[in-house]
């Protein structure tokens, strides 16, 4: 009977992981998505590890594609730097409100954006930042990756940004198509 009870315990505690998981996952999509077309996984995985102070053992790009599948989100494609799933904010709102997933509000009056008094130089130093934290093992990143980066968290229009980004030696062409070196 005892070791029934603590099989029980035990089952419950992977339930509560997994329910919350998930539904940090949809919270995470619903911020994300805006239309419909191809998102890395690895970015959002990235988003939902900042959702925690210290990074979950449990926590993967291989979690956040299982994940995916069993919330129905079946078109995937294979990119050079991982996969990309196919979402759409129709499906995504649909999802997460089944759940009782509900966004996360707007944070009101974010102090970097508030009391920087340079706002090019606040972009920069994001762009510079996820491009350090996302490059390979030959210094490079996904253009495609990048944009979305830009176009998804940072809010403004990647194009500007990339090429102002190659003007201050932030980045350089790659002789690799669709890449770009981080220096």
């Amino acid at each position: 009977m005892i070791e029934l009870a603590k099989a029980t315990v035990e089952q419950s505690k992977v339930e509560n992981l997994t329910e919350t998981g998930e539904s940090i996952l949809l919270q995470v999509l619903l911020d994300m998505v805006k239309g419909d077309g191809y998102v890395s996984v690895k970015v959002i995985t990235d988003k939902i590890f900042a959702q925690f102070d210290e990074q979950p053992r449990w926590l993967s790009t291989y979690w956040v594609g299982k994940t995916l599948r069993r919330l129905g989100f079946k078109d995937k494609r294979r990119v050079g730097t991982g996969y990309q799933y196919r979402l759409n904010l129709d499906d995504v709102k649909d999802i997460a409100g089944r759940m009782g997933v509900k966004p996360q509000a707007e944070k009101k009056g974010d102090p970097q954006k508030t009391l920087d008094p340079d706002p090019e130089k606040a972009v920069m130093v994001s762009v510079k930042d996820w491009c350090l934290a996302h490059r390979d093992e030959r210094g490079e990143v996904n253009l495609v990756d990048l944009e979305f980066f830009i176009e998804e968290t940072l809010k403004i229009d990647s194009s500007t940004v990339v090429r102002r980004a190659l003007d201050l030696g932030i980045v350089q062409r790659s002789n690799e198509h669709g890449k770009v070196v981080v220096l």
